[in-house]
């Protein structure tokens, strides 16, 4: 009953202090949108990413026809490529310069006559200019050679059955920066609970409503479960309205929300017990705004929440890899929650992500309540 009271409490203060709570609620929500913005909308096309300059040198009528090839080539129900034709060298080398487009094609002068010679006075030679080492340079090669590969074969009447059977990967046709995104910037809005949580117990601190409770009938167990009762909630709220945010502007979760839920809360759990371990060693707000920044910072940017990071393999643990990052429960709480909105992956194909950021969060949690009821309730 006690933690209900104090439950009830924080409570109040937030209603009381509109504008910190929905800063607090909303600020997993405003990552995602300033992310969505900052990604063209995270609704780029595959034509829009792919965009081709083409400089036609040939005069007869296949030059033009293999632009509308290129034109009408699809990918997944969409068009593959941003055919743009040039009417010199200097102006498709300057799109590419600008990157405006991610290559230039051109097509030789002779395209048509070698065609109608059927391939008895040689082959064309087509050119591709751009930046080798660029990766939409490649990806927008690979469609071009294939489609300017099938024009020519169609036009000359050779025909080959395929050798190789390309099979489509479910849930990866759509898949964009955006739609990646959205786990990491979730957690890394929760995150952020640490500096409140901190912020809070500090200010309760110099208030004395900690002296209070040192000196009253209730117990230091019922001030922790109303604290963690009402960041669960905060939590909660968080990713109610970041992921309705994240469904108005486009992103499809396909996982289970319930699987999404535990790992938030989890997530949640461990921002509370970092915030009440950093107020366990500062009384002021300075102070603990300056640990919970030091906190923060690493452990979004090592776990792969604010952007990816690639793995560093340590070793192997009962068939699992373990890597350099996997001590931070975010690394795993990043992991889990990709797996889970982005490719559906259910439960038992999570278990190691998932029984780490269990251990983890209830470790960091307890190591929090034990420095903090240590250094601010039995001093």
């Amino acid at each position: 009953m006690k933690s209900y009271y104090f439950f009830k409490k924080y409570l109040h203060e937030f209603i009381r202090e509109p504008a910190i709570l929905l800063i607090i609620l909303f600020l997993p929500a405003a990552f995602i949108g300033i992310y969505y913005l900052a990604f063209g909308g995270g609704q780029n096309t595959m034509a829009q990413l792919l965009s081709v300059s083409v400089l036609n040198r040939d005069s007869g009528p296949h030059g033009a026809a293999l632009i509308e090839a290129l034109k009408n080539a699809t990918f997944d129900g969409s068009p593959a490529l941003s055919v743009e034709p040039v009417r010199d060298l200097q102006q498709g080398e300057t799109m590419v310069k600008e990157n405006s487009a991610v290559l230039l094609l051109i097509i030789p002068a002779d395209f048509s006559l070698k065609l109608q010679q059927r391939g008895t006075g040689g082959t064309a030679a087509f050119e591709l200019a751009g930046d080798p080492s660029a990766d939409l340079f490649n990806f927008a090669r690979s469609f071009v050679v294939g489609i300017v590969d099938t024009y020519v074969k169609q036009q000359i009447g050779w025909h080959k059955p395929p050798s190789i059977n390309i099979r489509f990967v479910e849930h990866t046709g759509t898949l964009n920066d955006f739609q990646i995104a959205i786990p990491g910037l979730l957690i890394f809005g929760i995150l952020f609970n640490i500096a409140s949580t901190s912020l809070w117990v500090v200010r309760e601190s110099a208030s004395g409503m900690l002296r209070r409770v040192q000196i009253s009938a209730a117990r230091s167990g019922d001030l922790f479960v109303g604290i963690t009762l009402m960041q669960s909630l905060v939590c909660l709220l968080q990713v109610l309205v970041a992921l309705g945010a994240a469904l108005l502007l486009g992103f499809r979760p396909i996982g289970s929300l319930v699987l999404c839920v535990y790992v938030c809360f989890l997530s949640g759990l461990t921002a509370t017990g970092l915030g009440l371990l950093l107020s366990a060693f500062t009384e002021t707000t300075m102070g603990a705004t300056t640990l919970s920044t030091a906190a923060l910072l690493p452990m979004a940017f090592l776990s792969g929440a604010a952007f990816p990071v690639p793995a560093v393999p340590l070793g192997s643990l009962w068939g699992f890899q373990i890597n350099l990052f996997d001590f931070l429960p975010a690394t795993h709480a990043v992991n889990a929650l990709t797996r889970i909105l982005v490719y559906g992956d259910s439960a038992s194909q999570l278990i190691y992500p998932l029984v780490s950021l269990l251990l983890l969060s209830i470790l960091i949690y307890s190591v929090g309540i034990f420095f903090f009821q240590k250094y601010r309730l039995e001093s």
